[in-house]
């Protein structure tokens, strides 16, 4: 099992947002993703392309949009051009702003391209029905697996693999040669590690081919199907593996452990995955994209992550958080004070809000919203406080210079000094 990337806690959800039309996108189903050379996302939408700079969303429609604006999926090449498969009406690319289109009598009579991949100076194009031709500057000159219909397109460690959802192949010398699957498996969504191991999305299972055998892996609990499946790698070169469901988000599994699962608890807009992007930023971030039939999520792999109800929070407004020297999580919520440590949370202070938390001097203090508690020798007490420092209770806790500080919702600044 592939080690976790730095940042990805474990038992929680890293930090992710998510982009939909309301935030620029021209439309929801982000059918495929690409990063050009200057860090920009491009996206295939089945209205059309955008592309995010990093802040904002821009939309770009095809000129013949009559025929069809529904793209399957996108590719940047090294020289900047954007190539974009169509539902109908052959290949677009758009290039120094401009948009260029091959039709179908251009592409042997294929209307629907499902995959575009750059192998050097040849354009790769999947289409359905027709075969994988290769373009080069602009004119078809290979014609491979005629009357196939290619599914996916896939660069891994300079090789091109090819699938036809029935078949897996390479591509070796300019030849495709076949590369044998399990028996009533088709061949899905593929992610390398090394140059050793060949990680594949499917049916039932997730599979692994090393030294030229497959074997089953088991997918999350409770899902039959993968549809996407990547590796996020750290500055190690350990990395954590992702898997994406048509109808149950994504889930990632860190090393020797168990699978976390990511749903629309999580953020995420939607449950249908329909692929990942992995890579480092320009700026050194690492992020994961993932294109969902109901928009983009941008996965981050840093040192953020995300507890929520769904971890035993009991909710999500939660207004104080300390750290015991016992590695123990102290946790202030409008229910309550919550521990955790592990992934075990447990409710210390029930029946109140509970503003702030501070261990201090070998006890914990809370500010509630009934006033002080603290928690000394295993066992919670309420501070007694004189009349005049109000009864709306305290708003947080500070320890300085050897003396506890408290803001009062009444009594203003509030030192305890010597016990009193």
């Amino acid at each position: 099992t592939p080690a976790p990337a730095p940042g990805l806690a474990k038992g929680l959800w890293p930090a992710l947002r998510a982009f939909t039309s309301r935030d620029g996108l021209p439309q929801n189903s982000a059918m495929g993703l690409a990063r050009d050379r200057e860090g920009r996302l491009w996206v295939a939408t089945q209205d059309g392309a955008a592309v995010y700079n990093g802040r904002t969303w821009r939309s770009l429609s095809l000129p013949d949009r009559q025929v069809s604006n529904f793209l399957r999926c996108v590719a940047v090449g090294p020289d900047g051009i954007v190539w974009f498969g169509r539902q109908e009406g052959g290949l677009a690319a758009w290039d120094g702003g401009l948009w260029r289109l091959w039709s179908p009598a251009q592409l042997e009579g294929a209307s629907r391209v499902n995959a575009v991949a750059i192998h050097g100076d040849m354009v790769w194009v999947g289409t359905e029905g027709r075969g994988l031709l290769g373009l080069r500057q602009g004119t078809v000159v290979q014609r491979l697996l005629p009357g196939a219909s290619i599914q996916a397109l896939t660069m891994l460690e300079g090789e091109l693999w090819i699938s036809t959802g029935a078949s897996l192949q390479r591509l070796q010398g300019g030849t495709p040669v076949s590369v044998p699957l399990p028996a009533g498996v088709r061949a899905g969504s593929l992610a390398r590690e090394g140059r050793q191991r060949l990680w594949m999305a499917g049916l039932g299972h997730l599979w692994v081919r090393e030294a030229g055998r497959w074997r089953a892996e088991p997918l999350p609990p409770g899902w039959t199907e993968a549809s996407a499946v990547a590796l996020t790698r750290g500055p190690s070169g350990r990395g954590t593996l992702w898997v994406g469901s048509p109808s149950r988000g994504l889930a990632f599994r860190q090393e020797g452990g168990t699978w976390t699962e990511l749903d629309t608890r999580a953020g995420l807009p939607g449950q249908c995955v329909n692929g990942f992007l992995p890579g480092l930023e320009t700026d050194g971030t690492r992020r994961l994209w993932v294109g969902m039939d109901e928009g983009v999520v941008r996965v981050e792999l840093g040192r953020w992550s995300r507890l929520a109800t769904a971890h035993g929070l009991p909710a999500a407004s939660t207004y104080g958080l300390a750290a015991g020297a016992d590695g123990s999580l102290w946790m202030g919520t409008r229910n309550g004070l919550w521990e955790r440590r592990g992934e075990r949370m447990t409710l210390a202070l029930a029946g109140e809000t509970v503003y702030a938390v501070l261990p201090w001097e070998g006890d914990v203090w809370a500010a509630t919203q009934r006033g002080l508690a603290r928690r000394a020798g295993g066992a919670w007490r309420r501070e007694s406080l004189p009349p005049a420092l109000g009864s709306q209770g305290f708003r947080r806790l500070y320890a300085i210079d050897g003396d506890l500080w408290t803001l009062g919702a009444q009594a203003g600044i509030v030192r305890r000094h010597a016990g009193r």
